[in-house]
């Protein structure tokens, strides 16, 4: 019932319901990588930057421009490749948002395509992840609670071929909020096949602000994602890796970052 149930919503984003969405004034400007929460946090120097464009109040692209991680080597920090530039596009249709990755002429890049079905002008209800070089996709169902905050994001690992589609559940994420509307804990269950947890990664985020956070319309890009969530800005993070089989402790790490703010008490993401 379940493997129905998400092909039926598989089927369902793919056709782009037109139902209209609720729309809000998102973040204008550019801001940086170095203040997400991303795979390069623990960098000192942030490998990558972004600048967003906008039509009509909603994204439209979103930039990327690389460093030194692509270059293989971080000898000159102030090194931009220009040509190694990513450029995000952002297609609306009804409440469903499309980003489609692409890369400038001469640079070959993965193409890779994200479908969201929205429920909400914020909330997600569900992701379909797609990528060329793949037989497969990943699919994510998202829950809220009574209040309206995200609660869990099941995981699918999806493998279709002729006759069937199969869903295999890879991670379940839990989220925690506190009093302030801020989110304070994601856990998240690492399973095999069978259901049986491996493993459990536990993210948490501290040290808010009191000023609004601009980001909270950036909710499709995996980055921001985290941001997204809270009414104020986190400035400290940290991730711990824990096996579940012994209860080990497999790595811990975390950041802390020095926000700046404009005379209008706003962060500005884009300041280094």
């Amino acid at each position: 019932m379940k493997q129905f149930l998400l092909v039926c919503l598989c089927v369902f984003i793919l056709c782009g319901c037109e139902k209209k969405s609720e729309t809000t004034e998102p973040l204008t400007g550019a801001y940086a990588a170095s203040y997400m929460v991303n795979f390069n946090y623990k960098y000192p120097v942030p490998s990558e930057g972004y600048t967003l464009e906008y039509n009509n109040g909603k994204v439209s692209k979103r930039t990327g421009g690389y460093r030194c991680i692509l270059a293989i080597s971080c000898q000159n920090d102030n090194d931009i490749f220009d040509d190694r530039q990513v450029f995000y596009d952002v297609a609306y249709k009804g409440n469903t948002v499309k980003i489609t990755t692409r890369s400038p002429e001469g640079w070959s890049w993965l193409k890779q395509e994200w479908l969201f079905q929205m429920h909400h002008s914020n909330q997600i209800e569900y992701l379909i992840y797609k990528a060329e070089n793949r037989v497969m996709y990943d699919s994510l169902a998202y829950t809220y609670n009574t209040s309206g905050k995200i609660s869990q994001i099941w995981s699918y690992g999806v493998y279709r071929d002729d006759t069937q589609v199969e869903a295999v559940v890879q991670t379940v994420k839990d989220f925690t909020f506190n009093g302030a509307e801020n989110l304070e804990k994601v856990e998240t269950r690492v399973l095999l096949s069978d259901g049986f947890v491996i493993s459990l990664i536990v993210e948490e985020f501290g040290n808010y602000d009191t000023a609004v956070n601009p980001l909270q319309h950036l909710f499709m890009f995996e980055d921001t994602y985290y941001r997204t969530l809270s009414k104020n800005n986190f400035r400290k993070y940290s991730i711990h890796y824990i096996d579940a089989i012994t209860g080990a402790n497999t790595g811990l790490s975390g950041r802390e970052w020095t926000l700046y703010y404009n005379q209008s008490g706003m962060p500005q993401f884009d300041k280094l």
